[in-house]
């Protein structure tokens, strides 16, 4: 019986997220691991093919037909234009972009420099709730790349704890904004990870605006220094949310107000009452180590008293 020459089908790669392993994308990226997903992104670690750079690749949700929209023009010159303003500015606070594409069948991707594995997200997981004036640098971070962001034009809208990266190297910067956010890249479709930490008239259907990523931040506080989900805020037991500093609870509760013009003006505004509560607290440390350091003096024998 004559033997066949055909060779055993090849196994089938293992599909983890959307991508297949391994993979090569665009001939550039070799796809190295799932990462896991954050809303409408799944997030692979990647290694450049020239140089084994190690990078991070969001891939992104495939675009609904355009008949399903009305935009003020097309979709791949509005994706283009959006695209060229998130990957051209540059933050210290923000993961630099530093490729995107399209895949064949039709998904967007973004390659960004390696921001790591631990986010904020992470250590509220491992500590449940930090203390106010330790959050609150990594918070003045994350405020200083909105910043950037809303003078480029452009608003994040799905800010949460998991898109806050913290950073590999401080204490120059210890945090970074994982993305550019879900609407500078042309996602209109809700974000799981940002659930309670939407403002409350983005929620409703309305816009997102500056004064919306100001809601987020003020929840992402809230999530860091009670403990509680956001979307809680409302149904707490009385009692349960731990004792705060009465300038910063009204910091806190000025941010996350419901109404808009009840918070801050801007992300920049809530960025210079937080370092003043900050800094008002590192100025007391500062007088009473000086007083429990200095010397005192012993009285002299005529200053006595018998």
């Amino acid at each position: 019986m004559p033997t066949s020459d055909a060779r055993p089908a090849p196994a089938p790669k293992p599909f983890v997220g959307r991508m297949a392993l391994p993979t090569i994308v665009d001939r550039k990226y070799r796809v190295e691991r799932f990462l896991g997903l954050t809303g409408p992104r799944a997030l692979y670690e990647v290694r450049a093919v020239v140089d084994e750079g190690r990078l991070m690749l969001h891939l992104l949700e495939r675009d609904e037909p355009s008949s399903v929209r009305t935009p003020l023009f097309g979709e791949e010159d509005k994706l283009a234009v959006e695209l060229c303003v998130a990957g051209a500015m540059r933050s210290m606070h923000i993961v630099p972009v530093i490729d995107r594409g399209m895949l064949v069948g039709g998904e967007r991707y973004v390659v960004t420099e390696w921001s790591g594995e631990e986010t904020l997200a992470g250590l509220l997981r491992e500590r449940c709730r930090l203390p106010a004036r330790e959050v609150s640098p990594i918070v003045l971070d994350v405020l200083a790349g909105l910043a950037d962001l809303h003078v480029a034009g452009i608003t994040h809208g799905a800010l949460s704890p998991q898109r806050v990266a913290l950073s590999t190297s401080p204490p120059r910067v210890l945090a970074m904004l994982t993305d550019r956010g879900q609407f500078p890249l042309g996602i209109e479709e809700p974000d799981a990870s940002a659930a309670g930490y939407t403002a409350p008239e983005v929620a409703a259907g309305g816009p997102v605006t500056p004064m919306s990523d100001v809601y987020s931040v003020g929840a992402i506080l809230f999530r860091a220094v009670t403990g509680w989900h956001p979307g809680a805020r409302n149904v707490m037991p009385p009692g349960s949310e731990p004792p705060l500093d009465p300038e910063f609870a009204k910091i806190l509760g000025r941010a996350m107000s419901r109404e808009v013009g009840g918070r801050y003006p801007g992300v920049e505004a809530l960025r210079e009452a937080l370092a003043g509560w900050l800094g008002g607290l590192e100025r007391v440390d500062s007088l009473l180590a000086s007083f429990l350091e200095e010397p005192v003096a012993a009285c002299s024998p005529s200053r006595r008293v018998s």
